[in-house]
């Protein structure tokens, strides 16, 4: 779906990604995180 158009999902938890790599933007920070290991340090002020 991400492929065709751009997406905001507003989580209310940490989703787990897995161990690969990704690209998502952090509104809130407005920072591309690209693993779990870079998103979570973040998502935790926020969820």
């Amino acid at each position: 779906m991400a492929k065709s158009k751009d997406i905001t999902i507003n989580l209310r938890h940490l989703m787990d990604f897995g161990d690969g790599t990704f690209d998502i933007c952090i509104l809130n920070e407005d920072k591309i995180v690209h693993s779990m290991k870079e998103l979570v340090p973040i998502a935790v002020f926020y969820v």
